[in-house]
């Protein structure tokens, strides 16, 4: 089974209300199951908003001034 957190932790996480989280698990913004009464969050799934979507938007927005620096 894969690491999974609780709406509570991914709150505190991102900085967001528990409110906040279950809207996006609504909508799709974040992939959620429903175990019980509660539901589970793989921690990926938070690693992928924290970290991986914030560097590829750096890289797309700023790619090729990042490309220059890295030949410097």
């Amino acid at each position: 089974m894969q690491d999974v957190i609780t709406v509570k932790e991914a709150a505190d996480m991102l900085g967001l209300s528990r409110v906040q989280i279950f809207r996006m698990i609504k909508n799709g913004t974040i992939e959620a199951q429903m175990v019980g009464k509660t539901y589970i969050i793989p921690s990926s799934v938070i690693e992928d908003i924290l970290i991986k979507k914030p560097v590829r938007k750096a890289v797309e927005d700023f790619g090729e001034a990042l490309k220059r620096l890295g030949k410097e």
